[in-house]
């Protein structure tokens, strides 16, 4: 744990340093102006549903937010200069606290699942250097809600981990608080009532205990008391946003894009590894079908949520399960690649350049240059080589749903051939070292 705990600060140290605050803009212009009315005391709220609706963070935003600039005027101002905006601060503070406390949650969680400590590290530290978790997110984007989110879902896993073969009124009843709290975080906290049933439901088949059915009513009541309360004090904005849309994603979103999404959010080595070890991985889910539902669930929401923009947000929801699948994939075959370092090193150099961990995230807005512009030089490469590095410009080609179309399946054709090619590797040296071993 201190090793995840030092990494933790190494990364957060980094991106303080280096990282540039991004004008606030979409929904974190919700998050901020929902803030200013709690900090205003104006009740009802008045805001555009879905984002109007989290108010746990902006609430506690809110409350922190005297205190702050009178403890912190330096940092303050520097966060309302770089944001274009008043009570920023207080979000900035509140997800780094809470990013610190999903990387431990999440490796608590790992322990449950991955006997090697090594690899538990090792997961938890790829998770953490991603450009887009929580971790280094709110360097980029203060005014989120993402990392309280995660707090909340790994906090119910574990309890759902914990209490999987003891009571489950008991079970039902610590996890009813934390599934209220996260109704007020995030709406996705549903993910974990599902889970908690498909489990009960599972179990049921087994031991015909029916008070497992009322276990699983208790979480779902309390996430319902949650939306009552939200409605009580949030008078919702004309112009909000629709769940879904399902006739604007299947004409807009192609599915491939969708695939490319999972590359983007856990990176090429971590699905390599999964596919490597898809017999191990499959036997999880067989075993756990609690653990499928909440993965599948994440996949969907992935695909369909909203506008079909938010796809990478959406899909590292999944990432307690995809990174247990991992540890489950690699384990058996951590002593093949520990005899095949050039595998390894192309692991790790491609997983660091996915995760963009030497270099920020580019702020404002991208001013690309045209293929057809570019020249057979050294800048003229560079430029090339940055529509798909993402240094300097191209941020919306970060995002699956945006950016280049044709830069897009070139990655994505990359991150396939990749795929095959270290499943290829990894199979023939897991076979060798059977073949020694024997």
């Amino acid at each position: 744990m201190l090793v995840v705990a030092a990494a933790f600060a190494l990364i957060s140290f980094s991106s303080a340093m280096n990282q540039q605050i991004e004008r606030v803009y979409a929904d974190a212009q919700i998050y901020h102006s929902v803030a200013s009315q709690f900090f205003e005391s104006r009740v009802p709220i008045h805001a555009q549903i879905p984002g109007g609706s989290r108010i746990a963070t902006p609430w506690l935003a809110a409350q922190l937010r005297p205190a702050v600039s009178r403890a912190l005027p330096v940092l303050d101002q520097r966060v309302e200069d770089e944001s274009g905006l008043l009570g920023i601060t207080p979000f900035l503070l509140i997800n780094v606290a809470a990013s610190g406390a999903a990387t431990i949650l999440l490796l608590l969680y790992l322990r449950r699942f991955i006997d090697s400590p090594l690899l538990r590290v090792t997961l938890v530290i790829a998770w953490a250097m991603m450009w887009h978790s929580p971790v280094r997110w709110v360097y980029f984007n203060p005014a989120n809600i993402d990392a309280l989110s995660m707090v909340s879902l790994l906090a119910g896993l574990l309890i759902i981990e914990a209490w999987r073969d003891r009571s489950p009124l008991v079970a039902s009843l610590l996890l009813a608080p934390i599934v209220f709290v996260g109704v007020l975080i995030k709406e996705t906290i549903v993910l974990v009532p599902i889970t908690f049933g498909i489990a009960q439901v599972m179990a049921v088949a087994r031991d015909r205990r029916l008070d497992r059915l009322v276990a699983v009513a208790i979480p779902v009541v309390a996430a319902a008391l949650a939306v009552l309360f939200i409605r009580s004090i949030l008078a919702p904005a004309p112009g909000h946003q629709k769940w879904i849309e399902w006739d604007y994603i299947l004409a807009n979103k192609p599915f491939w894009t969708w695939v490319l999404g999972w590359f983007f959010t856990f990176g090429p080595p971590v699905i390599a590894l999964i596919v490597a070890g898809w017999r191990d991985v499959w036997g999880v889910l067989w075993r756990r079908p609690d653990l499928a539902g909440y993965l599948a669930a994440c996949a969907v929401l992935g695909y369909f949520a909203g506008t079909g923009s938010d796809t990478e947000r959406l899909l590292a929801l999944a990432t307690p399960i995809v990174y247990v699948l991992a540890g489950r994939a690699i384990a058996p075959r951590q002593a093949a690649l520990a005899r095949m370092p050039m595998v390894v090193g192309l692991l790790l150099l491609v997983q660091a350049a996915s995760s963009r961990i030497l270099w920020p995230i580019p702020v404002g807005v991208d001013t690309p240059t045209r293929v057809s512009d570019i020249g057979l030089n050294w800048s003229a490469l560079a430029a090339l080589a940055d529509k798909f590095l993402i240094i300097d410009n191209y941020y919306s080609n970060l995002w699956s749903y945006f950016g280049s179309r044709p830069v897009h399946a070139a990655t994505l054709a990359f991150d396939l051939a990749l795929t095959l090619v270290i499943v290829r590797w990894v199979q023939r040296g897991t076979q060798r070292e059977a073949a020694v071993a024997q």
